[in-house]
């Protein structure tokens, strides 16, 4: 393979995750609310055990293309699962640890990215395929399996299925059967029809009103230096630049993973 073709496969399996994970975050809403949080919690697992099987079996077909189908769909997976699961932990957990409890999915995200970044080392595992890009596997297999004994959320049964029934198990299940579940139904209830009282906004309405259209436009412009000065393009070039900087290959590699690390505990601070 030429410098040029190689350029461009690297980069398009690098940047492909972006569309991909965009593509789940539009998908998420409708999956969740029409099959609920527990099967589109599954089916996240389920397109990753796909993504993985594509992305292995350009290995021994020796098609990098594979690679890059295999990452984009892993990023739609990983994006239906993280929303899916802030949505399954916010309704599953007690109000008094909600807020607290939201926040660890973006913990556990760091957490598994500093876990990849070592073990995506040739001193580890980095130099074997196979294995480092069969370690999903794993965790699919047993979050489908945890899930298989999981009910639905207590608010998704009472409100999209109208199963009180079923809810009021789901409730016992997560929270213990000492706690008053019909107090948590009342909950449940009377934040169901506040939400249904709040005045829906239309795109064209925000545009025509002059401090939300400003306040949209601030959003937008922030969000977009967001992404374009964002963390992850510096993680995915800091090896690079830690070398054209003169350091040997290993203490780049190091910088890298100590980039990671620093993240993951600084959500650690966040959860708490």
């Amino acid at each position: 393979m030429d410098p040029s073709t190689y350029s461009w496969i690297w980069s398009a399996y690098l940047n492909v995750w972006y569309p991909g994970f965009l593509l789940g975050t539009l998908l998420a809403p409708t999956v969740s609310d029409r099959f609920g949080r527990k099967k589109a919690l599954m089916l996240s697992n389920v397109l990753s055990l796909i993504a993985t099987t594509i992305s292995l079996s350009s290995l021994p077909f020796f098609y990098p293309e594979l690679l890059i189908v295999g990452r984009l769909v892993n990023a739609i997976a990983c994006s239906l699962g993280m929303c899916s699961v802030i949505l399954f932990l916010q309704e599953v957990a007690p109000t008094a640890i909600r807020g607290r409890i939201s926040t660890f999915p973006a913990f556990c995200l760091s957490l598994m990215t500093l876990l990849g970044m070592i073990c995506g080392l040739r001193y580890v595992i980095g130099a074997k395929l196979v294995i480092l890009i069969g370690i999903p596997i794993v965790p699919n297999l047993c979050a489908l399996l945890f899930l298989t004994f999981c009910p639905e959320t207590p608010k998704f049964l009472l409100i999209n299925r109208q199963d009180k029934i079923g809810a009021l198990k789901s409730i016992a299940f997560f929270q213990g059967a000492e706690i008053d579940r019909e107090k948590v139904l009342e909950a449940i209830n009377a934040e169901n029809e506040h939400g249904a009282d709040c005045k829906k906004t239309s795109l064209g309405e925000i545009w025509r009103t002059p401090y939300l259209r400003k306040a949209l436009f601030i959003g937008t412009v922030a969000l977009m230096l967001q992404i374009s000065t964002g963390v992850q393009s510096i993680v995915l070039l800091s090896r690079e630049l830690f070398v054209r900087a003169g350091l040997l290959n290993f203490v780049a590699e190091m910088g890298t993973v100590a980039m990671i690390a620093l993240m993951a505990v600084s959500t650690v601070k966040l959860c708490y």
